[in-house]
């Protein structure tokens, strides 16, 4: 695993059910209880954002990961995020996880142990805290295409 905390940007695809009025939700980023991160993908830098997207929806789908295309990407600088994250009082770690079939797999996750209820609380504070950060910044959520 690699740190990109502060040399990536980030996508995270969101389903049409964790949208509201073009702007992702926090329901969007809530870590799934079974899973330790919130799992994002590292926008390709040699290309542009509209390129990027169209190159992490293949490998979504090379993977049967089902993208809606009235789903939403939420595209966002790994070192940004953090520092609003800081702003909610909480700090995260950014992490590159590649794999054989998603050269581009991330995570998001909050940085620390936790019990388990102060790790549910945590995951609840990023969510909404990145839900906030794309109400601030609505040019950052693009349409699946």
């Amino acid at each position: 695993m690699t740190d990109v905390s502060h040399l990536a940007s980030l996508v995270r695809y969101c389903s049409p059910n964790t949208v509201k009025d073009g702007i992702p939700i926090d329901n969007a980023f809530w870590v799934r209880p079974a899973e330790e991160y919130l799992s994002v993908n590292v926008l390709p830098g040699d290309l542009g954002v509209e390129d990027g997207l169209v190159q992490i929806r293949k490998i979504l789908a090379k993977k049967e990961f089902g993208t809606s295309t009235n789903g939403r990407f939420a595209v966002f600088n790994a070192g940004r995020v953090m520092q609003h994250m800081r702003e909610y009082g909480m700090s995260v770690k950014v992490e590159h996880r590649p794999s054989p079939d998603d050269p581009t797999h991330a995570s998001i996750a909050p940085a620390g142990r936790y019990d388990a209820d102060a790790w549910y609380k945590s995951t609840r504070i990023m969510a909404r805290a990145l839900s906030q950060f794309l109400r601030d910044n609505p040019g950052s959520v693009y349409l699946v295409r």
